[in-house]
């Protein structure tokens, strides 16, 4: 999969359309949550895996949030320590080469109140999403919150990608090949994500988001689950 991100970064019009340079407004969701549960707090640990060019890193950066970005596309992390050359942020944001896929992610234990992933953990594999979870808990406090945002099986772009070799091959989650980008998803429902998760991670907020939105100069409704988790 990390050679399908490598090429879709390289896509001048992919690269518009699937790492967009302003920040995902979904991210409002979780700093609400904080807010509201009192961690809203200057100084915490944050790790944005999958950040790409740091869309969402910085203006997290700027809330009073030590930030680590984490991607595997090489491309992505220059443009995001380009930019952050100039944003005069290196006290409070930095950026990592780290392909997710890999069975240990050079990145301390024990190290972040926060982890948030935006549209990362479908585009990994089963065993590596497996891989994930356990790094993920890895460097993680006890009691961290984990922040997902994915699209789910009722997504309706996604959706038109199954087909009977992938809908029911006996494993959760549903895997495609999007005909327009060439990635492979895994596309999960709530339940099964909570199950993944669940052996290690307490849920502890949860909601179902729908928008319209432009793919490929086609408009569909997307679906997307947002779930929090904390780290038992």
């Amino acid at each position: 999969m990390q050679s399908q991100w490598l090429e879709q970064y390289a896509d001048p019009k992919h690269r518009k359309m699937l790492f967009p340079n302003g920040p995902a407004a979904v991210g409002t969701i979780f700093l609400d949550f904080l807010a509201q549960n009192g961690e809203l707090q200057t100084g915490k640990t944050l790790v944005d895996l999958g950040c790409g060019n740091g869309r969402n890193a910085f203006p997290l950066a700027k809330l009073g949030f030590n930030v680590m970005g984490v991607d595997g596309i090489p491309q992505a992390i220059n443009d995001a320590n380009e930019k952050n050359q100039s944003e005069t942020l290196s006290e409070k944001l930095s950026f990592v080469l780290q392909d997710l896929a890999e069975s240990t992610w050079n990145i301390e234990s024990d190290q972040f109140d926060y982890a948030i992933d935006i549209n990362t953990f479908s585009s990994l594999d089963r065993r590596t999403q497996r891989n994930y979870r356990n790094e993920l808990k890895r460097i993680l406090h006890t009691g961290s919150l984990y922040f997902l945002y994915t699209y789910t099986v009722k997504d309706e772009y996604y959706r038109q990608f199954v087909t009977n070799d992938t809908a029911d091959d006996g494993q959760p989650g549903t895997k495609i090949v999007c005909a327009d980008d060439q990635v492979t998803r895994i596309l999960y429902s709530r339940d099964e994500l909570v199950t993944f998760f669940s052996p290690t991670f307490e849920l502890v907020y949860e909601e179902e988001k729908i928008r319209y939105g432009k793919m490929f100069d086609e408009y569909y409704k997307r679906n997307f689950q947002v779930l929090i988790f904390k780290n038992n």
